[in-house]
C-alpha cells in the first residue's frame, strides 16, 4: 500500500507531502489545480518517462519519494539530465525502478480505454490470465526455431558462395606463401638493391680491423698496446686489470674481424636474383591487395568451409523444432480460448452492474500464417451494447463512454497490484452511469488501495478519504496545496463539484449523497 508521497519542485508543486489510507482515496479540485500533476509525479517515481521540463521554474532539480508498506522509492532528476534513483536507500537504475514500480501500482488514466483498441491488447489481457509457463515454453522453442532458421539461411548463403571461397583458397595455396615471406622478401630486396655500397662498407670495416698495404689495422695497434703493457707489468702490476680487459678486447676484435671477413666473402651482387625477388613480391602484393593478409584470410575461409553444415540435416532439425513449436502454439491457443470464455463472462457481469444489461463481450481467434514470438493467434475483441445486435470489432462499434466502462470493468478482474490509480476516468460520464461507476470503484477499493482523481460528486461521495488539491498564488509564484477534508469540508467540496456553488440546495444534496453512502454518522477525516 502507498503510505506517503513527497514531491518537491515538480511542475507547479513546490513542496508537498500527502498521506494516503486504505480503501478509496479521492483527489478533487478545480481544473489546473495540480491533481494530475501528482499522478504524474507518482508515475515518475515508479519509473515512467519524465523530463527536465517537469522541473519547477527557477529550480535545479525535482525530487519525488514514495513510501510503501514494502519499500521506499525515490527519484531525483537534475537539469543536467542526471537521474539519482534509490530503492530503500540504495542506488538503483531506472530499469530496476521501472520493474519494481510496475508491480506496485496500476495507473489507469483517462485515455487508458484507448489501449483497448491496440492490436496487442486482447492477447495481453488473456496472457495475464493463463499459466505463464505455457508462454514461456513457447517462447523458448520459438527462440530455438528462429536460431535454427538463421543457421539454415546462413548455410544456404554459404553454399552459394562456396565455389568462390574454394577458388580463392586454391589461388592462395598455389602461391605457396611461406610464413613471414613478405618481410623476408622486403629485407632481401633492400639488401640486393644496395649490394655495391654494402660490399664497400664491409671491406672498409675489415681493412680497419686487419689493415692493408698502406696502414696497419686496429688489431695490430691493440697487439702493440698489449706488448707495451706486458713490459710495464714487469715493473708495476697496478695495470693488471687493464691488461685483462685488453685481452678480452683483442679477442672480441679478432672474432669481429672473422665475422666481417666471412660476410664480405659471402656477398654476391646478382641483378637476376634482385629481379626474381621483386617479381615474387609483386605477385604476393596482388594477393595482399585482394585479401589483406593472404594467410590469415586463408585460415578464415578454411574454417568457414569446414563449418559448412549439411543443409539437409539442418532442414531436418528445423522440421523437428517446428513440430514442437506447433504443438506448443496449439497449447497456447487452447489455454487462451478457455481463458477467454471466463474472462468474457466476468466482464459481461461487470458491464451489467454498470447499466449495460445486454452487453456482449467476446474474443475472436484467427490463426496466423506464420509463427510470432507469442504464438500464431490473431485475437480481436468483439462487442455489442444492445440486444439483438451481433458482436462486432470493438474499435468500430464502441462509443467513448462504453470504452471507459469496459476498461474499468477489466480492471476489476485483472491480477491485483497493491494499489490502483484512476486518473479522471470519469470524463464524459454522468447521471446513473456515474453512480454505477462510483459503486464499481468503491467495490474495487475494498480489496486494494485505490486513488481516484475525479470531478464527479457521485464518485467523491463514496470515498473513504477525500483530499482537496488547490492552486494558490504566493507572491509572484503559483503553488499547489494539499488538504485532507473533514466531514463538513467534504460536504462543501461535493456541493461545489455538483453545481459549482455552495447554495443551500447543493449543500443539502451533498449531505444526502454522503448519508446514502455512509449513513447518518459521516466518517471524520482529520
Amino acid at each position: 500500500m502507498l503510505r506517503k508521497l513527497r514531491v518537491k519542485n515538480f511542475a507547479l508543486i513546490d513542496q508537498v507531502e500527502i498521506e494516503f489510507s486504505e480503501g478509496l482515496n479521492i483527489l478533487s479540485g478545480e481544473t489546473g489545480a495540480g491533481k494530475s500533476i501528482l499522478i504524474d509525479a507518482l508515475g515518475a517515481v515508479l519509473g515512467e518517462k519524465t523530463s527536465i521540463e517537469s522541473i519547477r521554474r527557477d529550480s535545479d532539480f525535482f525530487m519525488i519519494e514514495a513510501e510503501f508498506d514494502e519499500m521506499i522509492l525515490s527519484r531525483r532528476l537534475s537539469r543536467s539530465g542526471r537521474n539519482l534513483i534509490k530503492i530503500d536507500g540504495k542506488s538503483a537504475t531506472l530499469g530496476e525502478l521501472r520493474e519494481i514500480g510496475k508491480n506496485l501500482v496500476e495507473i489507469h488514466g483517462q485515455h487508458e480505454s484507448l489501449e483497448l483498441l491496440k492490436s496487442q491488447t486482447p492477447m495481453d489481457l488473456l496472457d495475464a490470465w493463463i499459466d505463464r509457463k505455457l508462454l514461456t515454453r513457447y517462447q523458448k522453442i520459438f527462440d530455438e526455431w528462429n536460431s535454427k532458421r538463421r543457421e539454415l539461411d546462413e548455410s544456404r548463403k554459404n553454399f552459394e558462395r562456396r565455389e568462390l571461397l574454394e577458388w580463392q583458397l586454391k589461388e592462395i595455396d598455389s602461391a605457396q606463401i611461406l610464413p613471414n615471406e613478405f618481410e623476408d622478401l622486403e629485407r632481401e630486396i633492400k639488401k640486393l638493391s644496395h649490394a655495391e655500397k654494402i660490399a664497400m662498407l664491409a671491406e672498409n670495416s675489415r681493412q680497419l680491423l686487419d689493415g692493408n698495404s698502406e696502414s696497419e689495422g686496429i688489431f695490430t695497434e691493440i697487439a702493440r698496446l698489449k706488448k707495451n703493457l706486458e713490459d710495464l707489468l714487469r715493473f708495476d702490476d697496478s695495470l693488471e686489470n687493464a691488461m685483462k680487459m685488453l685481452d678480452d678486447a683483442m679477442t672480441l676484435v679478432q672474432e669481429s674481424s672473422y665475422e666481417i671477413r666471412n660476410y664480405t666473402d659471402s656477398l654476391e651482387f646478382s641483378p637476376e636474383l634482385l629481379d626474381e625477388k621483386q617479381s615474387r613480391l609483386e605477385d604476393l602484393d596482388k594477393l595482399r591487395r585482394k585479401y589483406g593478409d593472404p594467410l590469415e584470410y586463408r585460415d578464415k575461409i578454411s574454417k568457414e568451409l569446414e563449418r559448412e553444415s549439411n543443409i539437409e540435416e539442418l532442414e531436418s532439425q528445423l522440421r523437428e523444432i517446428e513440430s514442437r513449436l506447433q504443438i506448443s502454439a496449439e497449447d497456447l491457443t487452447l489455454a487462451r480460448i478457455e481463458a477467454s470464455r471466463e474472462f468474457s463472462r466476468r466482464i459481461e457481469l461487470q458491464l451489467q452492474s454498470l447499466g449495460m444489461l445486454d452487453a456482449k463481450f467476446q474474443f475472436e481467434f484467427k490463426s496466423m500464417e506464420n509463427f510470432s514470438p507469442r504464438g500464431r493467434d490473431s485475437i480481436t475483441i468483439l462487442f455489442s451494447a444492445n440486444a439483438g445486435e451481433s458482436p462486432k470489432n470493438l474499435s468500430k462499434v464502441a462509443s467513448g463512454g462504453e470504452l471507459s466502462r469496459i476498461s474499468l470493468a477489466i480492471q476489476t478482474i485483472l491480477p491485483k497490484k497493491s494499489a490502483i490509480v484512476f486518473d479522471e476516468i470519469d470524463s464524459g460520464l454522468g447521471g446513473r452511469t456515474a453512480l454505477q461507476v462510483a459503486e464499481l470503484i468503491r467495490e474495487i477499493s475494498k480489496s486494494r488501495q485505490s486513488l481516484c482523481v475525479t470531478h464527479l460528486p457521485q464518485i467523491a461521495s463514496v470515498a473513504d478519504v477525500h483530499i482537496s488539491i488547490e492552486k494558490i498564488s504566493v507572491g509572484d509564484r503559483t503553488v499547489t496545496r494539499i488538504h485532507h477534508l473533514n466531514s463538513e469540508e467534504r460536504i462543501h467540496e461535493i456541493a461545489r463539484m455538483s453545481s459549482g456553488d455552495e447554495s443551500v440546495e447543493s449543500l443539502e444534496n451533498a449531505r444526502a449523497m454522503l448519508r446514502r453512502n455512509f449513513g447518518e454518522e459521516l466518517r471524520q477525516v482529520s
